[in-house]
């Protein structure tokens, strides 16, 4: 829920930053990916109680993964990509998957990581 901060919201994104932590000591290739959500959703989300509390552990996640380049999709919607407010379709999926993957197999060695956002 957007109205509410979930009690455990907190207790997930350290969980979360932990494994990421253990990750990058392990010399792990890691690839962070922001989905997209229905664009009908950013007022909701711009006016949440929760907004700053994830922009906090979005920030604390990309400076783990030490960040040193974002790319962005740009979803072709001449159909339509979004299965529901939070999912991609099967359309939508496979151009994400294609467009990950391409950029995976062509990455420069001296990067380290990417951040995936996609538009749509």
């Amino acid at each position: 829920s957007y109205e509410n901060q979930p009690e455990y919201l907190i207790d997930k994104a350290n969980i979360a930053k932990i494994g990421l932590s253990t990750l990058i000591q392990k010399k792990c290739n890691v690839y962070f990916v922001k989905f997209p959500y229905y664009s009908k959703l950013d007022s909701i989300i711009q006016n949440s109680i929760i907004k700053d509390t994830l922009n906090n552990i979005y920030n604390d996640f990309y400076k783990i993964l030490n960040i040193n380049t974002i790319d962005s999709i740009y979803l072709n919607q001449d159909k339509q990509v979004m299965y529901d407010y939070t999912h991609l379709n099967i359309y939508g999926a496979n151009q994400v998957s294609k467009f990950i993957g391409e950029r995976i197999k062509n990455k420069n060695s001296s990067d380290t990581t990417y951040i995936f956002s996609l538009k749509n």
